[in-house]
């Protein structure tokens, strides 16, 4: 499969490895990823940077998930975003 620009694809697993279902509820991929995924201004490819990292730890290297496409690099994307308001009262 080849992504249109301005498309990601992530994958629980590189080519390869099989995706883990861990000892949790939740796989180790799905885990991390509903800890990160409502961080407000988490930067969409640094939210996947860091349920890459979590899910190699996790599983102590035997899954690496895999992050495929072209966004913009002009352009930051978001799951959350939170401005802060106009003459907001700061300490």
């Amino acid at each position: 499969m080849e992504p249109e620009p301005g498309v990601l694809i992530v994958f629980a697993a590189k080519d390869g490895q099989e995706a883990l279902d861990g000892d949790g509820k939740e796989s180790p991929f799905a885990e991390s990823l509903v800890k990160y995924i409502s961080t407000p201004n988490l930067e969409v490819r640094r939210l996947f940077d860091l349920v890459r990292d979590d899910v190699v730890d996790i599983t102590s290297k035997r899954q690496q998930p895999f992050t495929y496409g072209s966004l913009s690099g002009r352009e930051d994307y978001y799951f959350v975003r939170s401005e802060l308001k106009p003459n907001s009262a700061r300490p």
